[in-house]
Protein backbone atom coordinates (compact mmCIF):
# COMPACT_ATOMS: atom_id res chain seq x y z
CA UNK A 1 0.00 0.00 0.00
CA UNK A 2 1.39 3.56 -1.33
CA UNK A 3 2.38 5.80 1.96
CA UNK A 4 1.25 9.40 2.32
CA UNK A 5 4.38 10.03 1.76
CA UNK A 6 4.89 8.35 -1.52
CA UNK A 7 1.50 9.35 -2.97
CA UNK A 8 2.52 13.07 -2.69
CA UNK A 9 6.17 12.55 -4.38
CA UNK A 10 3.83 10.76 -7.04
CA UNK A 11 1.56 13.70 -7.15
CA UNK A 12 4.69 16.41 -7.20
CA UNK A 13 6.08 13.96 -10.06
CA UNK A 14 3.37 14.66 -12.18
CA UNK A 15 3.08 18.25 -12.42
CA UNK A 16 4.81 18.67 -15.37
CA UNK A 17 1.97 16.77 -16.94
CA UNK A 18 -1.20 18.46 -14.68
CA UNK A 19 0.40 21.39 -15.65
CA UNK A 20 -0.36 20.81 -19.55
CA UNK A 21 -3.55 19.33 -19.12
CA UNK A 22 -4.43 22.85 -17.23
CA UNK A 23 -3.31 24.60 -20.08
CA UNK A 24 -5.52 22.15 -22.15
CA UNK A 25 -8.18 23.45 -19.98
CA UNK A 26 -8.90 20.01 -19.03
CA UNK A 27 -9.30 17.69 -16.26
CA UNK A 28 -6.96 15.24 -15.49
CA UNK A 29 -7.70 11.59 -15.85
CA UNK A 30 -7.31 8.98 -13.74
CA UNK A 31 -3.76 7.92 -13.29
CA UNK A 32 -3.04 4.61 -11.41
CA UNK A 33 0.53 4.19 -9.55
CA UNK A 34 2.22 1.13 -10.27
CA UNK A 35 4.45 -0.33 -7.49
CA UNK A 36 7.31 -0.67 -9.58
CA UNK A 37 8.43 -0.91 -13.26
CA UNK A 38 8.18 -4.83 -13.16
CA UNK A 39 4.57 -4.48 -13.27
CA UNK A 40 4.16 -2.67 -16.65
CA UNK A 41 3.64 -5.00 -19.36
CA UNK A 42 6.15 -5.48 -22.36
CA UNK A 43 7.13 -4.06 -24.49
CA UNK A 44 6.65 -0.92 -22.24
CA UNK A 45 8.57 -2.29 -19.46
CA UNK A 46 11.60 -2.60 -21.80
CA UNK A 47 10.74 1.64 -22.76
CA UNK A 48 10.27 3.02 -19.12
CA UNK A 49 12.29 0.46 -16.56
CA UNK A 50 15.42 1.54 -16.68
CA UNK A 51 18.31 4.78 -15.72
CA UNK A 52 19.52 5.19 -18.79
CA UNK A 53 18.45 8.48 -21.27
CA UNK A 54 14.91 7.82 -23.25
CA UNK A 55 15.89 9.15 -26.72
CA UNK A 56 18.84 6.76 -27.24
CA UNK A 57 16.79 4.00 -25.51
CA UNK A 58 13.78 4.34 -28.09
CA UNK A 59 15.95 5.07 -30.97
CA UNK A 60 17.28 1.50 -30.38
CA UNK A 61 13.89 0.21 -30.03
CA UNK A 62 12.20 1.60 -33.02
CA UNK A 63 15.38 1.62 -35.43
CA UNK A 64 15.15 5.02 -35.74
CA UNK A 65 16.31 8.44 -35.04
CA UNK A 66 14.30 11.02 -33.19
CA UNK A 67 13.88 14.92 -33.97
CA UNK A 68 11.88 17.01 -31.58
CA UNK A 69 8.37 18.60 -31.89
CA UNK A 70 7.40 21.00 -29.23
CA UNK A 71 4.13 21.40 -28.69
CA UNK A 72 3.87 24.13 -26.05
CA UNK A 73 6.61 26.08 -23.98
CA UNK A 74 6.67 28.94 -20.76
CA UNK A 75 9.47 29.95 -19.20
CA UNK A 76 10.12 30.86 -15.14
CA UNK A 77 13.20 33.52 -14.59
CA UNK A 78 13.89 34.21 -10.99
CA UNK A 79 17.09 36.57 -11.28
CA UNK A 80 16.87 36.87 -7.14
CA UNK A 81 17.48 33.19 -6.87
CA UNK A 82 19.34 32.28 -10.30
CA UNK A 83 16.30 30.51 -11.10
CA UNK A 84 15.84 29.69 -14.85
CA UNK A 85 13.15 26.95 -16.15
CA UNK A 86 11.75 26.22 -19.28
CA UNK A 87 8.98 24.12 -19.19
CA UNK A 88 7.66 22.46 -22.21
CA UNK A 89 5.65 19.79 -23.25
CA UNK A 90 6.81 18.07 -26.55
CA UNK A 91 7.02 14.60 -28.54
CA UNK A 92 9.79 12.70 -30.06
CA UNK A 93 9.13 11.64 -33.67
CA UNK A 94 10.52 9.31 -36.33
CA UNK A 95 12.69 11.62 -37.92
CA UNK A 96 12.88 9.84 -41.40
CA UNK A 97 8.99 9.79 -40.91
CA UNK A 98 8.21 13.05 -39.37
CA UNK A 99 5.79 13.91 -42.23
CA UNK A 100 3.89 10.76 -42.36
CA UNK A 101 1.56 11.16 -39.46
CA UNK A 102 0.53 9.19 -36.51
CA UNK A 103 2.86 6.21 -36.84
CA UNK A 104 5.63 8.67 -36.27
CA UNK A 105 5.69 9.42 -32.64
CA UNK A 106 7.25 7.93 -30.41
CA UNK A 107 6.95 9.56 -27.03
CA UNK A 108 5.15 12.17 -25.21
CA UNK A 109 6.95 14.31 -22.67
CA UNK A 110 6.03 17.09 -20.14
CA UNK A 111 9.26 17.97 -18.89
CA UNK A 112 10.66 20.86 -16.49
CA UNK A 113 14.38 21.98 -17.19
CA UNK A 114 16.37 23.97 -15.11
CA UNK A 115 18.28 25.77 -17.62
CA UNK A 116 20.42 27.38 -14.31
CA UNK A 117 21.75 23.96 -13.95
CA UNK A 118 23.33 24.13 -17.10
CA UNK A 119 26.09 25.20 -19.02
CA UNK A 120 24.90 28.30 -21.56
CA UNK A 121 26.14 26.83 -24.71
CA UNK A 122 23.89 23.68 -23.78
CA UNK A 123 21.04 26.08 -23.00
CA UNK A 124 21.00 27.62 -25.96
CA UNK A 125 21.09 24.31 -27.79
CA UNK A 126 17.63 23.49 -25.54
CA UNK A 127 16.16 26.98 -26.26
CA UNK A 128 16.17 26.20 -29.77
CA UNK A 129 13.84 23.35 -29.78
CA UNK A 130 15.37 21.21 -32.36
CA UNK A 131 16.80 18.84 -31.41
CA UNK A 132 15.75 16.30 -28.29
CA UNK A 133 16.96 17.20 -24.85
CA UNK A 134 18.52 13.73 -24.47
CA UNK A 135 20.78 14.17 -28.01
CA UNK A 136 21.93 17.87 -26.95
CA UNK A 137 23.27 16.44 -23.27
CA UNK A 138 25.25 13.18 -25.05
CA UNK A 139 26.46 15.23 -27.80
CA UNK A 140 27.31 17.77 -25.34
CA UNK A 141 29.43 15.31 -22.97
CA UNK A 142 26.91 16.63 -20.26
CA UNK A 143 27.45 13.46 -17.29
CA UNK A 144 23.88 12.49 -16.04
CA UNK A 145 22.42 9.89 -14.24
CA UNK A 146 18.47 8.93 -14.62
CA UNK A 147 16.46 7.90 -11.54
CA UNK A 148 12.86 6.66 -12.73
CA UNK A 149 11.19 6.80 -9.56
CA UNK A 150 7.50 6.13 -10.37
CA UNK A 151 5.57 4.19 -12.97
CA UNK A 152 1.99 4.49 -14.10
CA UNK A 153 -1.05 3.35 -16.15
CA UNK A 154 -3.63 5.92 -17.39
CA UNK A 155 -6.87 5.77 -19.61
CA UNK A 156 -5.86 6.78 -23.02
CA UNK A 157 -8.09 10.27 -23.04
CA UNK A 158 -8.91 12.74 -25.72
CA UNK A 159 -6.29 15.50 -24.39
CA UNK A 160 -3.35 12.81 -25.23
CA UNK A 161 -4.18 10.89 -28.38
CA UNK A 162 -4.79 14.71 -29.56
CA UNK A 163 -1.27 15.31 -29.01
CA UNK A 164 0.65 12.25 -29.56
CA UNK A 165 -1.99 12.41 -33.20
CA UNK A 166 -3.42 8.83 -32.29
CA UNK A 167 -6.70 8.26 -33.61
CA UNK A 168 -8.99 7.22 -30.78
CA UNK A 169 -11.04 4.91 -33.19
CA UNK A 170 -7.42 3.00 -33.73
CA UNK A 171 -7.23 2.28 -30.11
CA UNK A 172 -8.60 -1.07 -28.69
CA UNK A 173 -10.88 -1.31 -25.59
CA UNK A 174 -9.70 -1.23 -22.55
CA UNK A 175 -6.05 -0.04 -23.87
CA UNK A 176 -4.17 1.53 -21.40
CA UNK A 177 -1.32 4.41 -22.00
CA UNK A 178 2.34 3.74 -19.78
CA UNK A 179 4.63 6.18 -18.69
CA UNK A 180 7.36 7.12 -16.01
CA UNK A 181 8.38 9.90 -14.05
CA UNK A 182 11.98 10.41 -14.28
CA UNK A 183 14.48 13.04 -13.05
CA UNK A 184 17.65 13.73 -15.14
CA UNK A 185 20.76 14.74 -12.63
CA UNK A 186 24.48 15.83 -13.67
CA UNK A 187 27.56 14.26 -11.81
CA UNK A 188 26.96 16.01 -8.82
CA UNK A 189 23.39 15.47 -7.98
CA UNK A 190 22.05 18.58 -9.13
CA UNK A 191 18.42 18.28 -11.37
CA UNK A 192 18.84 19.06 -14.64
CA UNK A 193 15.46 18.32 -15.85
CA UNK A 194 12.34 16.70 -14.55
CA UNK A 195 10.01 14.61 -17.16
CA UNK A 196 6.84 12.60 -17.39
CA UNK A 197 7.28 10.17 -20.08
CA UNK A 198 4.34 8.54 -22.01
CA UNK A 199 4.24 6.06 -24.78
CA UNK A 200 1.71 5.98 -27.27
CA UNK A 201 0.17 2.51 -27.76
CA UNK A 202 2.35 0.26 -29.91
CA UNK A 203 0.49 -1.82 -32.32
CA UNK A 204 0.07 -5.45 -31.88
CA UNK A 205 1.73 -5.35 -28.16
CA UNK A 206 -1.02 -7.25 -26.70
CA UNK A 207 -1.82 -5.53 -23.78
CA UNK A 208 -4.79 -5.80 -21.28
CA UNK A 209 -5.77 -3.29 -18.54
CA UNK A 210 -4.10 -3.84 -15.33
CA UNK A 211 -6.68 -4.84 -12.47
Amino acid sequence: MATADNASSFEDALQPLVSYYSRQKAKVPSIQSLPSGSDLPQPYRKLLWHQYNMTPTLEAFFNCSLALRVLDKSSAVDHARSSDVLSRCVLLVDEAKADTGPACVREFGAINILLHNMPEYVRAAIRDGVRPLGTILIESKIEQRHTAQHFFAMPPDAVLLSAMEVDSKLVAPHCLLYGRCNSILDSQGHTLAQVVEVIPPIPDAGIEAIS
